[in-house]
């Protein structure tokens, strides 16, 4: 099962996704899927545990994420913005 988004569970339409390939291609930049090893900061190169050396001029990196339950036997929502949403 795919993970929603806060509101999807009550009836909200879906989130939209998009591919991140064609995006990085569209702005002129590589997609590369690798994990970085390290960085060197003074040289601007990274590092990654394919053997991949790349200079850079700017640099990005997305960890990622895993999302995790807060509590074991609860749902957690928002409730910040669940207020605003349900008071107008």
């Amino acid at each position: 099962m795919r993970p929603q988004t806060v509101r999807e569970p009550f009836s909200y339409p879906r989130a939209e996704r998009w591919p991140v390939g064609p995006i990085a291609r569209d702005a002129g930049a590589e997609l590369l899927v690798d994990e970085l090893e390290w960085v060197d900061p003074a040289e601007r190169v990274v590092h990654t545990k394919g053997g991949e050396h790349l200079e850079y001029d700017a640099l990005v990196i997305a960890m990622g994420a895993r999302p995790t339950p807060r509590y074991k036997h609860s749902i957690t929502i928002d409730p910040p913005r669940w207020t605003r949403r349900c008071t107008g």
